[in-house]
């Protein structure tokens, strides 16, 4: 009788040891494949932001910005796009310096931008040839909850102390392409 119970645990054991073993190693297989998915997914997202400025560049946009719109956890970190086409050199060097200034206009419901606002990171300063374009990343880190307006502002520097000729005035004609362009950042 003692030898039927400990052979009944024995198998017992191994059978609980079996299925665990087989769960283990399903939610191995099943946490890999999301994150290889979600990386997939990332570089398509990445593939078709390019190919959205590649097309609005080639149709002649100066200043491209194909998604103005994301949502974004708080404290994450999303990426949009920018393009910039140098047409009409007007320095005579062959190619221009164009100034980038991404600043929170306000938080919808509020006239300003809070203190935790989101935190947006780009390259302030680009230089371009003739007749080439570039493309350039805009990051924005998600903060307090709610929806933000980013204005874009892109300016090409006309002297040769590339003095940041984005200086803040409402008037359109000193941007790059006459407008001034937004971003809406959902942070949830």
């Amino acid at each position: 009788m003692k030898n039927k119970r400990a052979m009944e645990l024995s198998i017992n054991f191994l059978v609980v040891m079996i299925l665990g073993i087989a769960m283990l190693t399903m939610g191995v297989v099943f946490v890999r494949k999301m994150f290889t998915g979600a990386s997939e997914m990332k570089d398509k997202l990445d593939k078709q932001t390019e190919g959205e400025l590649e097309k609005l560049m080639t149709s002649g946009e100066r200043v491209a910005l194909p998604y103005t719109k994301k949502e974004v956890k708080g404290g994450k970190t999303v990426i949009f796009g920018l393009g910039i086409l140098n047409v009409n050199d007007p320095s005579g060097t062959g190619q221009s310096v164009f100034n980038i200034d991404v600043d929170c206009n306000s938080k919808v419901g509020e006239i300003t931008c809070p203190a935790n606002s989101p935190t947006i990171i780009v390259i302030p300063t680009v230089t371009i040839k003739n007749n080439e374009d570039e493309k350039i990343p805009i990051a924005i880190k998600g903060g307090d909850t709610g929806t933000y307006i980013i204005d874009v502002k892109v300016c090409r520097s006309t002297d040769s102390n590339f003095d940041d000729p984005c200086d803040g005035s409402p008037d359109a004609t000193e941007y790059y392409d006459n407008s001034l362009h937004k971003i809406y950042v959902k942070v949830v």
